[in-house]
């Protein structure tokens, strides 16, 4: 079921190919201003700043109109009639918009080689990587919630509510990113600190999108 909402979701995401150009132009372009602005900074200080600000700043248009699409259609009163579960509606477009912010952010990489004269030894490009995805899941899948919560309540979504709520795991990433460039064993912690917020707010949203 998971697997079939999926494809309907990508299909409409993709329908509309100026959408998401729009939100690679405004992610990179934010990208570009932050790097310029802080150019000559140190590394591992300014690099994680830059990037999950340029990451999140440019998701904003992916969650604030998530679920917008399906309301008006009427999509969603459907599903509330049939058996399925609000979690099958929720983490299909979960996974469609971390294939979409994912794809985003690897585009930062090879600019990121070049701005912040960035060198990834083997083990730091896996492990960054790695704290992209955990990061995602963690942000994405909260923003997503809230946003089925309020289209679903047919209340107009502000995606200024979300920033507080995720503020502790944003500030988890930019510590985890941190200790990366250079690498630290600090690392280690903050990274299963991530982990640890991921497993809370899934089983969270998990127990409450299941009734």
């Amino acid at each position: 079921m998971i697997r079939f909402f999926f494809i309907i979701y990508l299909k409409s995401e993709f329908r509309d190919f100026s959408k998401i150009v729009q939100l690679l132009f405004f992610s990179f372009l934010n990208f570009i201003l932050f790097s310029f602005l802080f150019s000559g900074s140190e590394i591992s200080t300014i690099f994680p700043a830059v990037f999950w600000s340029a990451s999140i700043l440019g998701s904003v248009s992916l969650f604030s109109n998530t679920f917008q699409q399906e309301y008006e259609n009427g999509i969603l009163e459907r599903l509330y009639l049939s058996n399925t579960t609000p979690f099958t509606t929720i983490f299909s477009k979960f996974l469609v918009l971390f294939l979409i912010l994912f794809a985003i952010q690897m585009v930062f990489i090879p600019f990121s080689l070049i701005f912040f004269n960035l060198s990834f030894s083997g083990s730091s490009f896996y492990l960054f990587i790695l704290t992209i995805l955990a990061g995602n899941f963690g942000y994405l899948i909260l923003t997503t919630f809230f946003s089925y919560i309020m289209v679903s309540n047919r209340s107009f979504f502000n995606s200024i509510i979300i920033f507080p709520i995720t503020l502790p795991l944003i500030l988890i990433l930019l510590k985890a990113t941190t200790q990366l460039f250079p690498y630290s064993n600090d690392f280690i912690f903050w990274f299963k600190l991530l982990i640890a917020f991921d497993i809370l707010y899934g089983t969270i949203i998990y127990l409450f999108s299941m009734k």
